[in-house]
């Protein structure tokens, strides 16, 4: 479900459908490949900005760590990419964790999740 039963509080499923409607009111799809197993990744982009939503996810309790490595090339970063993420697991609900400012429109960046974490990842 999405909400509590007893005091409709939020679940974690609840966060996961609110980053995937970051995405939708993006209005258009980008390019996303993930290589390996056990990552999946949907992105969208409204050419000013762009959203990625990833989760970590492997059958097997005790799955490493993904250290995983996101490559953008971004048209329009004349000021600087603005990186935001925003991640989802046992103690944070889709928070803010990480800002950075990237002044070349083609960089690397690492995100590093735990099996069952997800993240939303913003660039403007």
């Amino acid at each position: 479900g999405l909400f509590e039963s007893t005091l409709l509080k939020p679940l974690k499923t609840y966060y996961v459908y609110q980053a995937f409607a970051d995405l939708r009111d993006l209005g258009g799809c980008a390019q996303c490949e993930v290589g390996g197993e056990g990552v999946y990744a949907v992105a969208a982009t409204d050419n000013a900005r762009s959203a990625i939503l990833m989760t970590a996810y492997n059958d097997k309790e005790d799955a490493p760590d993904r250290e995983i490595c996101i490559n953008v090339q971004k048209k329009n970063g004349a000021d600087g990419v603005r990186v935001e993420v925003y991640l989802l697991n046992d103690e944070k609900n889709m928070e803010l964790v990480r800002e950075e400012l990237f002044t070349s429109e083609n960089f690397k960046f690492f995100v590093r999740l735990k099996n069952y974490e997800s993240c939303l990842i913003k660039l403007a």
